[in-house]
């Protein structure tokens, strides 16, 4: 099912521009060469996936987001996360009875890792912001495991457990963020951790700094549902609700649009 191409040659791809990003892997990325910075990563070996998409055989299904392929499952909801002002889609979240994950992909350099830079810049904003953090040993290496403050169903103030995980992948990084049981029930987590491992990274070819989120699309069928129920709001006294996979206030635990929508 899964194995790397031979025909690919790495040197046809073009290769990442040194300059600066605004965003957090790039500032982390920039940081990490610091001298007081941990020295960059090497690339980890991935026998179970996370995939590059030289590594996957052209048959095996996914749902296709552009820069982040996912496999379908049962029992599982893809909702994204979508800029109003510019349409473009920031990120997807993957949510299952037993809890969600959340998923970004990034630019990154051809052959070291940009993970200990991200991990030491989320370590201090989480920190910053009242949170608890604990670094473990994950199933990918080095993790980040926090209590961060949240407001409750009920109108107190309490905490909120995530798992931050970083996967250096050749000339990309994938961040993977497990919310609800998933966090911090092993055989929650063993479910959306199976998830993590068939998503497959598209890195394009364009040059991009470390740290630049690749781009991501809504898939073809789905596009296709969103304008066809944008069209039918127009005639419709409900329509103020936001198509399916359009979301801007996504909530891992608010139920969304079906995966057996576009399958």
């Amino acid at each position: 099912m899964f194995r790397r191409r031979k025909d690919q040659d790495p040197d046809e791809l073009e290769p990442d521009s040194d300059a600066e990003s605004g965003t957090e892997p790039a500032e982390a990325s920039k940081s990490a060469s610091d001298d007081s910075d941990p020295e960059p990563e090497a690339l980890p070996a991935r026998p179970d996936g996370p995939w590059d998409i030289s590594e996957v055989d052209d048959d095996v299904e996914s749902i296709d987001f552009g820069s982040v392929r996912v496999r379908p499952v049962d029992e599982m909801e893809l909702r994204l996360e979508v800029d109003q002002a510019s349409g473009a889609v920031m990120g997807l979240t993957c949510v299952t009875p037993v809890g969600a994950v959340s998923v970004q992909a990034f630019a990154a350099p051809r052959s070291e890792g940009i993970w200990s830079g991200v991990r030491r810049d989320l370590r201090n904003q989480i920190t910053a912001s009242g949170g608890l953090v604990d670094e473990v040993e994950g199933p990918w290496g080095t993790e980040i495991r926090t209590q961060v403050p949240a407001d409750m169903p009920d109108g107190t103030q309490g905490s909120q457990p995530a798992r931050f995980v970083g996967v250096d992948g050749p000339r990309w990084f994938l961040r993977l963020v497990f919310l609800g049981p998933a966090a911090v029930e092993p055989e929650a987590a063993a479910r959306l951790e199976s998830i993590a491992r068939g998503i497959i990274v598209v890195r394009d070819s364009e040059a991009r700094a470390p740290g630049d989120q690749l781009p991501m699309r809504l898939p073809d069928n789905a596009q296709q549902q969103v304008d066809s129920e944008v069209d039918s709001e127009v005639d419709s006294e409900a329509g103020a609700g936001e198509p399916a996979w359009v979301r801007d206030d996504i909530s891992p635990f608010e139920r969304g649009p079906e995966i057996t929508e576009i399958r």
